[in-house]
């Protein structure tokens, strides 16, 4: 997964950011990143799977792009009909992502203020424990589409996780004071 905030594939008001398609798209491709949660479109729209500038072949072969920006800022009409490669899009309800990553799956849903699901995403990947290679529901090496990502050991507290580190006193002398 990946995110930041201009969106490669957006239909609102500010559109698609062509130039970081072009430079993210490929890599987002070649390193398997299966999902790429954006902002900066005041409205909540998600891509099929894409791959290059078309809708992927197979949903397991593609980039799903997601704009969230729908959290709290005026919502925005899209300028135009809904594009072949959207999913879904609602610019009609604030709301917020979800995101839950569990047992290879990671499940992604679109809710309203009152909880209400509006729109839901789940993609999978199959790892073995240890991070080797994948195998299939049976035990044989599975044949990967896009790579699996790391593997944390459970057992491994992750380091400087609930460290305390003291900060330096700031000088603010120089600061003027508010109003």
């Amino acid at each position: 997964m990946a995110f930041f905030h201009h969106p490669p594939w957006s239909s609102g008001e500010h559109g698609s950011q062509l130039a970081v398609r072009r430079e993210f798209g490929p890599l987002f491709e070649r390193y398997g990143v299966d999902l790429v949660l954006t902002g900066h479109d005041h409205n909540y729209e998600r891509s099929k799977p894409m791959r290059g500038s078309e809708v992927a072949s197979a949903p397991t072969q593609g980039v799903s792009y997601l704009v969230v920006g729908s959290g709290g800022a005026a919502l925005r009409a899209f300028p135009e009909s809904q594009p072949t490669w959207a999913a879904y899009r609602n610019n009609t309800a604030y709301g917020y992502l979800d995101v839950v990553v569990e047992n290879g799956a990671l499940r992604a849903r679109f809710l309203n203020p009152g909880g209400v699901v509006l729109d839901s995403l789940t993609l999978s990947k199959t790892v073995t424990a240890a991070g080797g290679r994948p195998v299939d529901e049976v035990g044989a090496p599975a044949v990967l589409r896009t790579p699996p990502g790391p593997v944390d050991d459970p057992a491994v507290r992750p380091a400087g996780l609930g460290e305390r580190h003291e900060l330096a006193p700031v000088d603010d002398s120089d600061v003027a004071p508010l109003p």
